[in-house]
């Protein structure tokens, strides 16, 4: 005792003193310099009133009393832990403050993570085959195109890569080495073109989606299928080229025939399906009405086989082009897979779904830290609500206010939903791009025919509906009303408004996106070289 009395400096107090001062150092549960501090003020004060005892007795006496007086060593502890506190520099406090308040803040943070972070959704829809479903709409297999054209494509031989990489519309633009590189190509499809002329002779085309891929977050069926749209895409191109080489060798119905089926194969891979498989549709019906055009213009076509042509474009003009249900399934199997599920249609996001719960970062972070989440059902709702907004918009056209209706459409919406919706603004675009440009080509075919009847051009587009040459007037979604036609000296000029939504008087440009503007001209039709970009 003597020695630990010693070590510690008590070696001048009585046992019942230093007993008492291990005890409050004890109970103080402070820093350690505090309580060396602590312990250092209770030593020398315990030594200034005992120095005056002149025996041990006196000295155990006057320790009782002063132990007396300060009181339970615990309530002192306590005084003197505060009386330190007090005592620190202002820094020290306002760091010590910070931390607790950092610390608070981590907590809770914390907190709001785990309860965004816990939660069960349940996988109850298999949305891929629910998309399998739909897109067969209850027809029969035996009706569909899309198994032999994937067919063909595979095997197909690809463009090569001269033939890509040239800016020619027309056989005739080829030297003889590389005509017969394009006649050699050709021959190497001979039986993948006939597999697919055979195919179309089929009414309809529907994907099979993997079911066993029924993740779209993660790819789902996305994977293979931008593959095997890529090879149908080669898979137009060499039908493409096939129909301009007849063209230019005067098979002339072959040509036709083959312009026929280019278009219904891209016609045919639209108003179902993905989005992008719609898309790639489109783009190939593009490749064949400008095929047709180069047909009309490089050649001399009997008024039988304008009426045929326009006979078919006219029927497929009457057909949906867009629709867009299996992006919306996309949307929906995101849903159940990071919301959680109460069985009565509610839940709250978890994991990645907590983007729906702000339109931005800071709105995102203030709702999840004030646990102001919205639910599944709230979240479907508001989709439903935005994609019928959305399908109108392939069926009305106001081209000049529908990508600012769009916008406006999910702008104040919640982050991820401005992210996975997609750019349905512009795929509304091209889907009236494509409706003009098959009403263009029609308005053409039928001008044409009127000239092979009658020895003259109309004088205006009525004239044409008054006379039984076509059902309608044709509609220019860019000016919302009719083509722009107009006699000339020698033939005839038609044209779009284009994006830019006014008359530049024919001046040719690529839907009118031109630096200055212009228009969309079907006839003349402009060849490469003269094309704006």
């Amino acid at each position: 005792m003597r020695k630990e009395k010693e070590q510690f400096g008590f070696e001048n107090l009585p046992d019942c003193a230093a007993d008492y001062i291990r005890l409050v150092i004890k109970k103080m549960r402070w820093r350690k310099k505090a309580r060396k501090d602590v312990q250092a003020e209770l030593i020398a004060h315990f030594e200034d009133v005992l120095k005056d005892c002149k025996t041990i007795e006196e000295k155990e006496g006057t320790a009782k009393e002063l132990i007396s007086n300060f009181g339970d060593a615990k309530v002192l502890a306590v005084l003197a832990r505060r009386a330190k506190k007090r005592c620190q520099p202002m820094w020290v406090k306002i760091l010590i403050h910070s931390l607790q308040i950092l610390g608070i803040i981590i907590l809770y943070i914390a907190i709001c993570a785990g309860y965004i972070g816990i939660g069960k959704p349940n996988i109850s829809a298999n949305y891929v085959e629910w998309l399998n479903d739909y897109v067969r709409g209850g027809r029969n297999e035996s009706l569909n195109s899309a198994p032999m054209i994937k067919k063909a494509a595979e095997i197909s031989i690809d463009e090569p890569n001269w033939l890509k990489e040239s800016n020619a519309s027309w056989p005739s633009d080829f030297n003889e080495i590389q005509l017969k590189e394009l006649e050699n190509w050709l021959a190497q499809n001979t039986e993948v073109l006939e597999t697919l002329r055979n195919a179309l002779k089929k009414p309809y085309y529907w994907n099979i989606y993997d079911t066993n891929e029924s993740d779209f977050i993660k790819g789902g069926p996305f994977g293979s299928l931008m593959k095997s749209l890529s090879k149908q895409r080669m898979l137009a191109r060499a039908m493409n080229w096939q129909v301009r080489y007849s063209a230019y060798k005067n098979n002339t119905e072959d040509a036709i025939n083959d312009a026929i089926s280019l278009c219904k194969f891209g016609h045919r891979m639209q108003g179902n399906g993905l989005l992008i498989e719609q898309l790639v549709g489109i783009a190939i019906e593009a490749v064949g009405y400008s095929t047709i055009f180069d047909i009309l213009d490089k050649t001399t076509l009997s008024a039988e086989h304008l009426e045929k042509m326009q006979q078919f474009i006219q029927q497929e003009q009457d057909d949906t082009v867009i629709d867009i249900q299996a992006e919306k399934a996309c949307l929906y199997d995101f849903i159940q897979r990071n919301f959680t599920d109460d069985g009565k249609g509610g839940g709250r996001p978890i994991r990645q779904g907590i983007g729906f719960a702000g339109k931005n970062l800071p709105d995102l972070i203030f709702n999840i830290l004030t646990f102001n989440l919205p639910s599944k059902k709230e979240i479907i709702e508001k989709i439903d609500n935005i994609y019928d907004i959305y399908q109108r918009g392939f069926d009305v056209a106001d081209m000049k206010n529908i990508e600012e209706q769009y916008n406006k459409t999910t702008q104040n919406e919640s982050l991820l939903l401005q992210i996975l919706t997609p750019a349905l603004g512009k795929v509304a675009t091209l889907s009236w791009r494509a409706k003009t440009d098959g009403d263009g080509l029609i308005a053409t075919l039928v001008i044409l025919r009127y000239y092979k009847q009658t020895g003259k051009y109309p004088d205006n587009l009525e004239e044409l509906l008054n006379k039984g040459f076509i059902k309608r007037i044709p509609f220019d979604a860019f000016r919302n009303g009719p083509l722009t036609y107009r006699k000339t000296d020698t033939s005839f000029i038609l044209y779009s408004f284009g994006e830019d939504f006014d008359d530049d008087g024919g001046a040719p440009s690529r839907w009118g996106t031109g630096k200055e503007g212009g228009d969309q001209v079907f006839w003349p039709v402009v060849h490469p070289a003269k094309k704006c970009k």
